[in-house]
């Protein structure tokens, strides 16, 4: 979501800057905010989600995974301990990345210069050794670099929000260098404004450039989201063609889904999907595909990792949970994926994402609420963790994932994406802060953090492919969301039913109100929904916004929405404040919010992320021969958040008295009790879970 103050370790978006429209029906006095993000969302107005209806957009004819799929009954925890790889004090270190050769770790670090705060891109081996600073001497101005991305011949870094830097012979041994810039304004439509088309009535404009800037795998490919008045986000792919003093974009596709081709369109994904709040995350499986964030459309105010093939826009989504769920990190061989997530921690179920609905006007109040969350200066771990997870998702909710939890660090966000990951896909270099610190406040710890997975074999990457996005994706002025139209519009549900949609935008979506009122509306002419939302943009930009959601849930399915919630803030400088509450009921689970915490100045130990305990168990073989079995658990699944996901403990080691044996992928192992005497069998698996013991014989 978002921010306004710096803090090297995560993303860092820039200070937004004042822009003004040439066009007379495009407001030129709206101040906009680009705020950096918490696990990597933020811009505008923060931004979330994940998306997913329609042709191709919809998990309809989903593609299978570039990696072999696997079950989700087959997925179980696994060991993982951590590296920690020491980083001088005066260095402010954050957001690693590993080189290409995997022997090296690439990251912004942030120390004074000359009395100034400077940000730098740096690079270290495994042990600490030969830290040296790639950029201190090419007089590149980097206030705040929130990130790099190594290019895969070795010689170049791609240095988010700013440019690229040229290294000879290559970036391990860079004795010369070259900073280039890189200009995002190539790709912008004439003047920055987007004309009326599809049912879009009123002319747009891109109001902000280039958040969360990523590099695909080829080298030869960006993407980046832009903030629109009436997409809130779009994400582009682009070109990035090198000049001979910058590096530019160029052919920008928009691989949001689509709006409505006219007014008197009737497709309902068409109205729904394109009004979510979007941001686009990684591109993953050798740049073939790309990973976005959104919230609406069918899973209205419930922000989740869905991702596109670049090629033909098939889309599938790639997590299930109520609450809030967005960077996705996907491994080199894309088999496995580190996913920034706040499931088990209850911050967005309560504001609308436990009760599943489908909505058309969410992005403003998404964006608020986004802010809000991210913003306030709270405990990071407040907000979530990142979770290891099979590359394909969490198989529909039913995988919980794996908490990555360190004894003394706190691990947020995944934003360096494929980078991450060690080129043998073992190791995943975490950016992490002490518990205790805000998003901007409290301390870092003067080591990098590497999560490492001993019970991994080194694999092979997919092949890198080209990113190009095939001509399904529209250019930035051909892509038109409901947002820019002024009207109504009344749409049958898919079950029956009806839902009456009101436009009044003055400036798109981020001044102006909007509502839908729901009328037996059904999805499946099983589950019916009732009621309206109503959201007002009460000032420019996102900075105030008010919703009043009166919404109830009968037949197969039964739960209710009520919301009156005022956000001041969310996208603006200082602290978020808000007014009101939000109560979600699904299927019996009950929620309410905001959450506490958000009022709360400094940490929130009582929700610090808690380690999965295991579980073992023996039966006997006879003969003095015992099987073990290590389970670990983890609840608050489950679309109403009540189920337990219990899965075995591969490659744990079960510690007897003179021997060790390690389970197997279904969490088993057999032992010999000497005599059959009676004993204690310690059992542990890493870092991140709870060790167990029992009593055998």
């Amino acid at each position: 979501m978002s921010h306004s103050h710096s803090h090297s370790r995560s993303r860092r978006r820039a200070a937004g800057t004042t822009e003004r429209s040439k066009h007379p029906s495009v407001s030129a006095s709206v101040r906009w905010r680009i705020l950096p993000a918490l696990g990597a969302t933020a811009s505008l107005l923060l931004t979330l989600g994940a998306t997913g209806a329609g042709a191709s957009s919809g998990e309809t004819g989903a593609e299978r995974a570039a990696a072999p799929a696997s079950r989700g009954s087959d997925v179980p925890f696994e060991p993982i301990g951590f590296e920690r790889i020491p980083v001088p004090p005066e260095i402010r270190a954050g957001s690693p990345s590993f080189a290409p050769d995997g022997k090296h770790l690439l990251f912004p670090g942030t120390h004074t210069v000359d009395g100034k705060q400077k940000s730098d891109a740096w690079i270290t081996d495994l042990k600490g050794k030969n830290l040296r600073c790639l950029t201190c001497s090419t007089g590149a101005d980097i206030p705040r670099l929130p990130y790099v991305f190594p290019f895969a011949d070795g010689k170049r870094l791609f240095l988010g929000f700013y440019g690229v830097l040229e290294c000879a012979p290559s970036i391990v041994n860079c004795r010369t260098s070259k900073y280039l810039p890189y200009d995002l304004s190539t790709a912008n439509p004439p003047g920055g404004v987007i004309p009326p088309g599809g049912a879009a009535n009123r002319p747009q404009a891109v109001v902000r450039q280039g958040a969360y800037p990523t590099l695909a795998q080829d080298g030869k490919h960006i993407g980046y989201s832009d903030v629109r008045t009436d997409g809130l986000e779009q994400m582009v792919v682009a070109k990035l063609v090198r000049k001979k003093n910058k590096y530019v974009a160029e052919d920008p596709k928009v691989i949001n889904p689509p709006g409505p081709t006219s007014a008197t369109d009737r497709n309902i994904d068409a109205w729904s999907e394109s009004t979510g709040l979007y941001e686009l995350k990684t591109f993953t499986h050798g740049g073939s595909h790309v990973t976005y964030v959104h919230s609406g459309g069918t899973h209205s105010e419930n922000p989740e990792v869905w991702e596109v093939n670049l090629k033909t826009g098939v889309r599938k989504r790639l997590t299930h949970h109520p609450d809030w769920d967005e960077d996705f990190a996907g491994s080199p061989d894309g088999r496995s994926a580190v996913v920034w997530s706040n499931r088990t921690h209850n911050m967005w179920d309560a504001l609308g994402g436990l009760m599943p609905h489908r909505s058309f006007i969410d992005a403003p109040m998404v964006g608020a609420e986004a802010g809000m969350l991210i913003n306030t200066p709270n405990n990071l771990a407040c907000g979530g963790v990142v979770w290891l997870m099979p590359g394909e998702g969490d198989h529909g909710g039913s995988v919980s994932g794996q908490p990555i939890i360190a004894p003394d660090v706190h691990a947020h966000t995944t934003v360096t994406g494929w980078s991450a990951w060690s080129p043998d896909g073992t190791r995943f270099a975490l950016n992490a802060v002490k518990q205790g610190s805000g998003l901007f406040s409290g301390e870092v710890p003067d080591y990098l953090a590497i999560a490492q997975m001993p019970s991994r074999k080194p694999t092979k990457p997919e092949p890198v492919v080209s990113s190009e996005v095939g001509d399904w994706a529209p250019a930035p002025a051909d892509w038109h969301p409901p947002f820019g139209y002024v009207g109504d519009v009344t749409l049958d549900g898919p079950g029956g039913g009806t839902v009456d949609i009101q436009y009044n935008g003055k400036q798109g979506a981020v001044y102006g109100d909007y509502s839908a009122t729901y009328k037996n509306y059904s999805e499946d002419g099983k589950t019916f929904l009732d009621g309206t939302k109503k959201i007002d943009v009460l000032e420019p930009g996102i900075t105030k916004v008010h919703e009043v959601t009166n919404l109830v849930m009968t037949g197969e399915h039964t739960g209710s929405l009520r919301k009156d919630l005022e956000i001041t803030g969310g996208n603006a400088t200082g602290t978020p404040t808000y007014k009101g509450s939000s109560t979600a009921t699904y299927d019996g689970k009950t929620v309410t919010g905001p959450p506490s915490w958000l009022t709360q100045k400094g940490s929130c130990p009582e929700r610090l992320p808690k380690k999965p305990q295991m579980k073992a168990t023996a039966k006997s073989l006879g003969h003095g021969r015992y099987e073990i079995k290590v389970t670990a658990s983890v609840a608050g699944m489950g679309p109403n958040e009540t189920v337990v996901d219990t899965r075995p403990v591969t490659h744990a080691r079960i510690d007897t008295r003179g021997q060790d044996a390690y389970t197997d992928n279904r969490g088993i192992a057999v032992i010999k009790v000497p005599g059959d005497r009676p004993t204690t069998v310690k059992v542990t698996a890493g870092e991140t879970i709870t060790p167990a013991s029992l009593r055998v014989g």
